[in-house]
């Protein structure tokens, strides 16, 4: 399917026994009743997701926006990708029992060893008065990430970052 809300559809369209879920796993069906005003056809139209249903599991491949430009429209539209992805996944896996694979690139940051300018970053937020590691902390899709990962004691999101997992002290990977 393409998109993340699976709202691309080709000629003829997809049954519903060709597409990757049931209607209840979609982002919109997850997201019922979530306070925010998103636009799934909006989040649809830029062609940055692909998901393959590939029998043992399903493959999510995915271009994550950027920060972009920094405006306040660019910054909602990227929150709401990653809500939309993260509620995606969720009904994969909980809705659907399914076993899932993120790919591709993010655009974000899950540890502070996985961003070139990590510890600059924590080092800068204490000279500004900013406590431990909120100077890296401090942009909100860092910590969507961080909190969408399946912490060391087991809490929290759903993913595993395996390449963490596999080197968790290896640097200038950037994962």
């Amino acid at each position: 399917e393409e998109g993340i809300c699976g709202i691309p559809q080709p000629k003829p369209k997809l049954t519903t026994q060709e597409r990757v879920s049931t209607s209840e796993a979609y982002p919109q069906q997850v997201l019922e009743g979530f306070d925010a005003d998103i636009d799934y056809d909006d989040l649809d139209s830029e062609g940055r997701t692909l998901i393959l249903d590939l029998g043992l599991f399903v493959l999510i491949n995915v271009y994550c926006p950027n920060d972009g430009n920094g405006s306040d429209e660019r910054n909602k539209y990227k929150a709401d990708f990653h809500t939309v992805l993260e509620a995606r996944v969720k009904g994969l896996v909980e809705v659907e029992k399914r076993e899932v694979m993120v790919v591709g690139d993010l655009n974000a940051c899950a540890a502070i060893i996985d961003h070139c300018e990590g510890a600059l970053m924590v080092s800068k937020g204490l000279a500004e008065g900013l406590q431990g590691e909120e100077g890296f902390w401090g942009k909100d899709v860092r910590r969507w990430m961080r909190d969408w990962m399946v912490q060391e004691d087991g809490g929290n999101g759903h993913m595993i970052d395996i390449t963490r997992r596999l080197w968790p002290d290896r640097k200038g990977m950037y994962t």
